[in-house]
């Protein structure tokens, strides 16, 4: 099956499969929240990257995921002007988010949120969304599973961001919003 988006005027017009009403009209509230909660979710975990190497120095697999954090926010940023709406400004920086005693902590608690990353976009993919939004919203989910997540099990250790000893640390990505 074939899509056309066609933007006019700050709305996007968007054919599906021959016979489909075509959508006209500016973003739902419903996609801009979504858009919105994946934008700061971004701005949190590459807040706490950054953070991690302000206090341990270009640690992997840190310096490698705070850049593909800024691509992501990159991704999401166009996507928002794609549609002709406003971005909030990032809720997070390095002075408001966790301090980590070591980067084993870090690592652990890192690979704890991006599970959380990888089932915040598993929920915001789950209603109808507009296909830029979809396609987005797909490719950092990916990104996290197939990229992020392994690399911060790696460096905490088997079983990272499950333990007990994280307890603190554990899920910093659950005050994000």
């Amino acid at each position: 099956m074939r899509t056309a988006v066609l933007l006019v005027a700050g709305f996007t017009l968007v054919a599906a499969a021959a016979g489909a009403q075509p959508m006209l009209g500016p973003p739902t509230a419903d996609v801009r929240d979504a858009l919105v909660t994946a934008l700061q979710d971004e701005h949190h975990a590459h807040a706490v990257y950054a953070r991690v190497i302000e206090a341990h120095g270009d640690v992997r697999p840190f310096v490698n995921v705070v850049r593909a954090e800024q691509r992501h926010i990159d991704a999401l940023l166009r996507t928002f002007g794609t549609l002709g709406i406003a971005a909030p400004e990032p809720a997070w920086t390095t002075a408001n988010v966790p301090a980590f005693a070591n980067v084993a902590e870090a690592c652990a608690a890192a690979a704890t949120a991006e599970r959380d990353n990888i089932a915040l976009y598993d929920q915001l993919l789950a209603p109808e969304l507009p296909p830029n939004v979809r396609q987005v919203f797909v490719r950092l989910r990916d990104a996290s599973l197939q990229r992020h997540l392994p690399a911060f099990e790696r460096c905490g250790g088997a079983g990272a961001g499950r333990s007990a000893r994280t307890g603190a640390a554990k899920g910093w990505r659950a005050g994000r919003r």
